[in-house]
């Protein structure tokens, strides 16, 4: 399940939304971002971690990252976790982001703003003003929304 806010830019009539959380599609997106990681395409280290634990999961939940200089992302998580000490996992395609007490952080994937370089932050479900992605106007929320 996860939830969304949906923004109208005044100046230049451009709507978008954002989301977080997941939907019936899970399992196939969860597939398709571990065997990225896998592959490689987030770097030889993420790779690394993904492959020296069996039980490794991924956070493939959608995040809305917001960078200091109003860049923003709506994207996966993309940290990769273990299981606690004592704690046993019945399928993959879990979502340990939502079961941190469960789950311990292998790797934690830092989200770069590619405007200037800081490290983004998590923005989930706070009411935050976003830029408009086309002409950088400031947009206002016109709705909210829960999906699946």
């Amino acid at each position: 399940m996860g939830a969304g806010s949906g923004y109208f830019c005044e100046k230049c009539g451009k709507e978008f939304s954002v989301s977080w959380g997941l939907g019936f599609l899970h399992p196939m997106v969860y597939k398709e971002i571990l065997e990225d990681i896998k592959s490689g395409k987030y770097g030889e280290e993420m790779k690394t971690a993904a492959l020296s634990n069996s039980n490794v999961v991924v956070d493939s939940e959608k995040h809305l990252f917001i960078c200091y200089c109003d860049y923003w992302e709506n994207t996966y998580g993309l940290s990769l976790f273990t299981p606690k000490e004592g704690v046993s996992i019945d399928s993959h395609f879990i979502t340990p982001y939502r079961q941190r007490d469960k789950f311990q952080v292998l790797y934690e994937y830092n989200h770069q703003c590619p405007e200037c370089g800081e490290t983004m932050i998590e923005a989930d479900g706070e009411r935050i003003d976003l830029r408009c992605p086309v002409c950088k106007s400031m947009c206002s929320i016109n709705g909210i929304s829960r999906w699946d």
